[in-house]
């Protein structure tokens, strides 16, 4: 497999609702052991193989930080 070509970090003010939703659009949750138990991202991959991390923000609030 070819490493990924590009990574996208998406900064989600409730991240369990954002990766619900993305899960609705047929992204999967990839589990990796090398991810530390305190990360405050999930990595998932489109339908495609495409990785992404959703990153646990709170204080992100339609897309900028407060």
């Amino acid at each position: 497999m070819l490493p990924p070509r590009i990574h996208l970090d998406i900064y989600a003010e409730d991240q369990s609702a954002e990766v619900e939703r993305l899960a609705g659009l047929g992204a999967r949750e990839v589990h990796w052991d090398g991810r530390p138990d305190d990360a405050d991202y999930i990595i998932m991959e489109d339908p495609e193989g495409n990785r992404f991390c959703v990153v646990d923000r709170p204080d992100c609030v339609g897309g900028a930080t407060a």
